[in-house]
């Protein structure tokens, strides 16, 4: 016998609301958490985190922070053109080009004065042609002519030889090119991101590092990353949950409410083992509130089918009725854990039970039975119907609160806890076939404490992650 008085008087055992509270918040994180490391934020933390360590990111931070203006190509542009500017040959170019000496020259040289004069000097310079005294005369008064001397002593000039090398040189293109060039958008925007100290700051590569800053002060990634690194979920990640009923109404494709015997042999009519003095009906003991089900046993007068060994199905008058719910047509389960989280009343004179089993008889499990008049049972019946081959009695708590009830199905073992707390424990030959789960209430000797009820808010089974 196990008494949990002292158990829950000393914290041992834990106050239900706040067990089922810490489990289901523990799932609930450990959902969010898996929901999160799926999730885009995370995925771009890891993508950013990826790009800012990659060898491609620091080069081109180097390379940003080690650019200068000084000694770039567009550096040098500028100190050539500069030089050039300096240049005293095309300093006196641009001088001389727009001046009125040079215009002045230009005009004489597109004169027919300066025609007429040429072609009288080739003629007095050519030989073998005999010249006339009018002709020299003519010539030599041309040769005094004021524009014609300006001519002839600005061609032979030092200020007109040097212009006319540049014109014919590649410095004054040089000069143009560049000039062009340094006058250009495309010239003064490179100087200036040369010049600018903050080239990195303004680049992609800044503002991928600045969104990993900011995401790694964020506070869900640094939960997820906390949570990450400890084992808060170890104990939960150990169970798979595949089956659960929170029971806000009446789920036919998980459960049956007659015994499963009924649906397969008698063509799905209810119906009671000998000795039982309640008769189960088809539902109409169940009711579904507040997100529970509510088993009702109450004294009713009811003819139902009851199983007798002497004379098999009998119709019977029961002064009781109640009911039973199991998943017997659509789930079953071999080695995991069940949780039922229920209260009960009458629980000395009835026998509410959560409860495995299959076809047969035997094996059967109770993860709990009422019904004793100390306290609550743990039983498994394997090798004999009659007696069970594990008992253990709880006494010390009111089984008309809520407990959360859980058993731990292992290859060779069976573990029965209340609100996490062991309350036995039993070691040997197990079942190797899949059990169903069965709810129920039953009646063994008359009673006036009634109605009686055992209300259930869920049962959850898990399978033991591989």
């Amino acid at each position: 016998m196990v008494n949990l008085f002292f158990k829950k008087l000393f914290g041992q055992l834990p106050a239900t609301e706040k067990y089922v509270k810490q489990n289901e918040m523990l799932r609930k994180e450990m959902n969010e958490f898996d929901a999160f490391a799926k999730g885009e934020k995370l995925n771009r933390y890891y993508e950013l985190e990826r790009i800012v360590q990659s060898r491609e990111h620091y080069d081109t931070k180097k390379r940003l922070q080690e650019l200068k203006y000084d000694g770039s190509e567009e550096h040098k542009k500028e100190l050539e053109f500069k030089n050039l500017c300096k240049n005293k040959e095309l300093k006196l170019f641009f001088k001389i080009k727009d001046g009125e000496t040079l215009s002045r020259f230009k005009r004489i040289e597109d004169s027919d004065t300066l025609a007429e004069y040429t072609e009288m000097k080739n003629l007095i310079d050519s030989k073998g042609i005999e010249k006339n005294k009018e002709q020299k005369r003519a010539f030599k008064k041309l040769k005094r002519n004021e524009d014609i001397r300006f001519y002839n002593k600005y061609k032979n000039s030092k200020e007109y030889k040097t212009y006319q090398k540049v014109i014919n040189g590649s410095a004054l293109n040089r000069y143009n090119e560049l000039k062009s060039y340094i006058n250009s958008n495309e010239f003064n925007e490179r100087k200036e991101y040369l010049l600018d100290p903050k080239k990195f700051e303004k680049s992609e590569g800044y503002r991928n590092e600045q969104e990993l800053k900011e995401l790694k002060s964020d506070k869900e990634i640094n939960w997820y990353f906390k949570l990450l690194k400890s084992n808060k979920f170890d104990a939960t990640r150990e169970w798979n949950p595949i089956f659960e009923d929170t029971f806000e109404g009446f789920d036919d494709s998980k459960w049956i409410p007659i015994p499963f015997q009924g649906m397969l042999n008698l063509q799905g009519r209810s119906y009671v083992p000998e000795g039982n003095l309640q008769f189960h009906t088809d539902g109409k003991n169940l009711k579904f509130e507040d997100g529970c089900i509510n088993i009702e046993t109450r004294k009713e007068n009811v003819r139902g089918l009851r199983w007798q060994v002497s004379s098999g199905f009998k119709m019977r008058d029961f002064e009781y009725t109640s009911g039973m719910i199991n998943t017997g047509h659509s789930f079953r389960f071999q080695e995991g854990k069940i949780e039922v989280l229920a209260r009960m009343t009458s629980s000395k004179e009835v026998i509410h039970a959560m409860f495995l089993k299959s076809e047969t008889i035997t094996p059967h499990i109770d993860v709990f039975c009422s019904g004793a008049k100390k306290g609550l049972k743990v039983r498994l019946f394997f090798k004999n119907q009659n007696k069970p081959d594990f008992e253990e009695t709880i006494t010390g708590i009111n089984p008309a609160s809520n407990f959360l009830y859980s058993l731990e199905w292992g290859h060779n073992f069976l573990r029965w806890q209340i609100n996490g707390f062991t309350v036995a424990e039993y070691s040997g030959i197990l079942p190797r076939h899949p059990l169903y789960l069965g709810l129920s209430s039953v009646l063994l000797e008359k009673t006036e404490n009634l109605p009686a009820n055992l209300i259930v808010d869920t049962i959850r089974v898990y399978e033991k992650q591989k």
